[in-house]
């Protein structure tokens, strides 16, 4: 795991610059999807509906509109349950709380 920014501010700030926001947040696959005329509502992004980490796509297709704060919890308690397994590894089971 990379740390991006230990304080809110320095990551707004980051926010603002465009090698930042390409490198972090997969615009690749979030325009086509506003492309073709997805949206958000506020609070909103656009979620995995099978994360990678689980064997989901990295494609636009596996993305959806979700709630920020559901995906942030639900991607934060994956990654915290795999984060110590070699990669390639076999995953059983998630809890998600």
């Amino acid at each position: 795991m990379q740390v991006v920014a230990k304080e809110r501010e320095s990551f707004s700030e980051r926010l603002t610059k465009p090698d930042f926001v390409m490198q972090y947040f997969a615009v690749n696959l979030v325009a086509p999807l506003i492309k073709s005329g997805a949206g958000l509502e506020q609070n909103q992004v656009f979620g995995w509906i099978q994360p990678p980490v689980l064997g989901g796509e990295d494609l636009s297709d596996n993305l959806e509109p979700t709630d920020a704060s559901v995906h942030v919890s639900i991607l934060g308690q994956i990654f915290q349950q795999v984060k110590d397994l070699p990669d390639g590894a076999s995953i059983g089971d998630i809890t998600i709380t």
